[in-house]
């Protein structure tokens, strides 16, 4: 599934529980900015564990064209 996709399913969600397009605009972007927390705070305790190559991930971002 996409964003928009999944956007669209949890609007419908929270409309269908009762929420208004304001209310619904707010808890979509909350929860979008909770899922951008929880992925660096997942990246940043994988960082210490075993069979993370930071090295790795650097070189490579490093190499990557710059979209």
């Amino acid at each position: 599934m996409n964003q928009k996709q999944d956007d669209s399913e949890l609007t419908q969600l929270l409309k269908d529980q009762g929420y208004n397009d304001d209310e619904v605009r707010r808890i979509v972007a909350r929860l979008r900015r909770y899922e951008k927390e929880t992925r660096i705070d997942s990246i940043m305790d994988s960082i210490g564990q075993p069979g993370f190559d930071l090295d790795a991930l650097i070189q490579e971002a490093l190499t990557e064209s710059g979209d």
